[in-house]
């Protein structure tokens, strides 16, 4: 009996380490399957990661800031093939502060109407008016001077020319002249988003056709409470008297509709020299402005 139990045991103790060396390379095959699975899930989850990155900041690439960064000259066409394409009219408040005769004048503020065609412009002084409270201008509206320059209705300010005209105004005056250079850096018929990336583009193309053109896209920005793309150009200026109208040209174009809502001029690289700041807000696209917003006799000129 004893030697028959023993002889049990034996075979016992010998089925368990057979089984056990069976169980290892089986336990080691298993862990490799399961660990191989769970490194397979775990890279093919970070790789849709990446793909939902990948296409979600697709959908966040801003075409017109792509433009902007390869060739700000490109981003301010696209700019104004924009506005000429959606753009008809529009009233806003227009803040300007300018250098004249060597002195910094002033901010002065005015509320604005526009139209693109034919050209109208309404303007009326509500801060620091200088030269005059009001000033209307309707394309082909009056007779050109004999020179053939094109004049603009004007409310002059100051109770001196109050009383002499015994009304509060009505004075026609060439846009172009003596009187209106000593009042602006430019002329009323140069106001507008248009005018603007015109004047801007004008000049930058022509310094590039003399390769002497320094155009960059600094980067997104803000002016007052708009997002904005901003740039900078840079001209070969030589003063007032030379053929470029500025040194450094800071322009702020609004994110959502591209137009040029700021615009800054200075004679220096520093920007300490201020010669001209245009800031535009209050902007309301498309209002359906009519006649009456440009009648001389409705408006009391």
């Amino acid at each position: 009996m004893t030697h028959q139990a023993d002889e049990k045991r034996s075979q016992r103790r010998v089925r368990t380490v057979i089984g056990a060396v069976i169980a290892i390379p089986l336990l080691a095959a298993c862990h490799q399957v399961f660990t191989r699975g769970t490194d397979e899930v775990t890279v093919h989850a970070q790789a849709v990661a990446n793909v939902r990155e990948v296409a979600a900041a697709r959908v966040d690439v801003d075409p017109f800031e792509v433009a902007a960064r390869k060739d700000p000259l490109s981003a301010f066409e696209l700019a104004l093939d924009r506005y000429e394409a959606e753009v008809t009219d529009y009233t806003c408040r227009f803040v300007k502060q300018e250098k004249l005769k060597g002195r910094l004048r002033k901010p002065q503020t005015m509320r604005v109407k526009f139209r693109d065609e034919p050209l109208g412009i309404f303007m009326e002084w509500i801060e620091n008016a200088d030269k005059c409270d009001r000033i209307l201008f309707v394309r082909g509206m009056l007779p050109k001077t004999k020179q053939g320059v094109e004049q603009a209705w004007v409310d002059p300010h100051g109770w001196a020319i109050d009383a002499i005209l015994g009304k509060r105004g009505g004075v026609k005056q060439p846009i172009h002249s003596a009187l209106a250079e000593a009042a602006s850096r430019r002329s009323v018929e140069q106001f507008g988003f248009g005018s603007s990336l015109r004047l801007i583009l004008k000049y930058a193309m022509l310094a590039k056709s003399r390769n002497e053109l320094d155009f960059d896209y600094l980067g997104p920005s803000r002016l007052n409470d708009r997002a904005t793309y901003l740039f900078e150009r840079i001209l070969p200026y030589t003063g007032e008297a030379g053929e470029y109208p500025e040194r450094t040209l800071l322009v702020h174009l609004d994110r959502e509709n591209h137009m040029p809502i700021g615009v800054f001029a200075y004679a220096d690289d520093a920007r300490e020299d201020l010669l001209g700041s245009y800031v535009i807000d209050n902007v309301q696209l498309n209002v359906g402005l009519s006649e009456n917003d440009f009648d001389e006799e409705a408006l009391g000129f």
